[in-house]
Order: structure tokens, then C-alpha cells, then sequence
């Protein structure tokens, strides 16, 4: 469980985290133990019969290659084809790196947000959503931050892996 030191005693923050992630309209909910790291949008190569919509190619994030997916095509979610909100102050399009142990997976996002800490009590398991998406979501948390109000959906990460390595054998 996360804590943090406040002068002498340590305050909770909840019993999990995940790092908010923007999808065209969709906010998803990654869990923070599976990020790798998140940069700049790089050049996306791609191999040849090897790509697809949801495998895009590999990238080069830090020097080190990787497969880069398309986690919007796994998830049956639109992205932002124009990214609209790319010249709003502190929405950026990035890519995030994805850990399975020894598999590592870029995807690019329309927007990433600060870690939210929640409980589990929070989730709400009624989602409405689209059928594709609901499949890999463990429930919904209501959440504020920068004068917003919105839902993330939090990703059920074994579902989400399971899949990966499908799209990849």
C-alpha cells in the first residue's frame, strides 16, 4: 500500500494505483506496477507481415526495441486521429511502455495523467461502455483532478497481457 511521511506519521493513500491513460474519449486505468516508463511519441517501424491493426511494428524507446501495439485497437476504442487537445497546456500525446517481466510493449496515448491512488471499495463493477472495452475492464472509479470530473476504467491487466501475447505469437 502506498504511504507517504507527513511529518511524524505515515497517511495511506489507498490499496492500489494506476496511471490514467486518454484514448480519444476514453480514460483507462493502467496499473501503475505494469509502466515501464512514458516518452515522447516515437517513429513506429513497421515489420513486414507482422503488422497489424493491433501490433503496429516495433519502436525504439530509450535504445532499447520493443513491439509497439495499438492498445485502441485492442480495446475497440477511437483515438484522437487529430489529437485536438495537443495544444492545451499540459495534454500531450505520448508513448508508454508496458512491463510483463520479460516482454516489454510500447503504445501511443492521447494524454496521460498523474497516479491516482484509490480503494477497491471505489470501483463501481457497473460500467457502461462499449461491449469490446467492458471485456477487459475490472470496474470504474469516479475521479477529480484539474478541475475535471471523469470515469477511468480500470484495466484488468492479466486480460490485457493474455491478449498481447496472443496478438504477438
Amino acid at each position: 500500500m502506498p504511504l507517504t511521511a507527513t511529518g511524524d506519521e505515515l497517511v495511506s493513500h489507498g490499496d492500489a494505483s494506476l496511471l490514467p491513460l486518454r484514448l480519444g474519449s476514453t480514460w483507462i486505468g493502467i496499473a501503475t506496477e505494469q509502466v515501464h516508463l512514458i516518452s515522447q511519441i516515437a517513429e513506429v517501424h513497421r515489420v513486414p507481415f507482422r503488422s497489424n491493426e493491433c501490433v503496429l511494428g516495433v519502436v525504439a524507446v530509450q535504445g532499447e526495441v520493443m513491439p509497439c501495439i495499438s492498445l485502441s485497437a485492442l480495446l475497440g476504442v477511437a483515438r484522437d486521429e487529430k489529437n485536438q487537445r495537443r495544444n492545451t497546456p499540459g495534454r500531450y500525446e505520448r508513448m508508454v511502455v508496458l512491463n510483463y517481466g520479460t516482454l516489454r510493449v510500447a503504445t501511443a496515448v492521447d494524454e496521460v495523467r498523474d497516479v491516482t491512488h484509490f480503494y477497491f471499495k471505489e470501483l463501481q463493477e457497473k460500467v457502461e461502455c462499449s461491449e469490446a472495452v467492458r471485456h477487459f475492464i475490472k470496474g470504474e472509479l469516479r475521479v477529480s483532478q484539474r478541475g475535471e470530473s471523469y470515469a477511468i476504467y480500470k484495466l484488468d491487466m492479466t486480460l490485457l497481457e493474455q491478449r498481447i501475447r496472443k496478438e504477438l505469437a
